[in-house]
């Protein structure tokens, strides 16, 4: 989620680790030594992942553990092309490094020397997305994304009513503060459901629905299904008939 902190971060990391364990062999040129010659290898790579990882982050936009392995093999191969190009400049003798041997040593050594700091800013972000996803907490603001770039709602989830799909868009009714207004965003409301499932208020009532259980004022109907009368909100919400035993318990463990 953000490119240019992971890039620092990564190449932070890089030259700690290789600089103490020395995992690393490479032909130091004529003018630097060891450190110098890291040094530049480690900012050169660090300044072409970070329009790369922008780039990944337009495609990986969702956090599960295949991206996450998927966005570890992406940085660590692109990197390893990157130094195998850095070579030509920094080390000497760079005629002799036309040929897969050295390529392959060079994707090696980047998988050597990157992999844990990868691992390690992966574990981090891990951390921190668990501790973010866990259980949620007042007045705590998410950004609720369309399936267009450029298109979301920042919102504090409790202050949603309802969500209603028409079509390829579903309808977002919330509380602004001055009052019930609504917002059209590209998704469908499978992909809708997904981004709020850590918020067990905003339930799924109906294909087309979701609700948000506290502003529910009033009940009616049967195990047939019920119609929910929301806070602010002229029209009623239904519950689906095979959803209804399920919406009594989670309705019932909300307190």
């Amino acid at each position: 989620m953000h490119p240019l902190k992971g890039a620092l971060g990564f190449g932070l990391l890089s030259v700690l680790f290789v600089a103490i364990y020395k995992p690393l062999f490479f032909n130091t040129s004529e003018k630097f030594g060891y450190y110098p010659v890291l040094a530049m290898y480690v900012l050169g790579s660090v300044l072409a992942l970070i329009p790369f990882l922008f780039l990944l982050r337009k495609y990986l936009r969702e956090y599960n553990l295949g991206n996450a392995l998927l966005f570890m093999v992406l940085v660590l191969s692109f990197g390893g092309v990157v130094g195998y190009f850095l070579g030509f400049a920094l080390e000497a003798h760079p005629n002799s490094r036309w040929h897969w041997a050295t390529f392959f040593d060079s994707m090696g050594n980047t998988y050597l020397g990157g992999s844990l700091p990868v691992l390690i800013l992966w574990w981090y972000g891990h951390f921190k997305f668990s501790k973010e996803a866990g259980t949620p907490t007042k007045n705590q603001s998410i950004r609720i994304r369309s399936e267009l770039k450029k298109e979301f709602l920042d919102i504090d989830p409790e202050n949603l009513i309802y969500l209603e799909a028409e079509g390829n868009y579903v309808k977002l009714f919330y509380d602004s503060g001055q009052e019930v207004t609504h917002k059209l965003l590209r998704s469908s409301m499978n992909k809708m459901e997904a981004q709020l499932k850590n918020f067990p208020f905003i339930y799924r009532s109906h294909r087309s629905y979701m609700v948000n259980l506290y502003k529910i004022e009033a009940k009616s109907g049967n195990s047939m299904g019920y119609r929910l009368r929301l806070t602010n909100i002229d029209a009623q919400i239904p519950v689906s008939r095979n959803k209804t035993t399920e919406f009594d318990t989670v309705l019932e463990k909300l307190g």
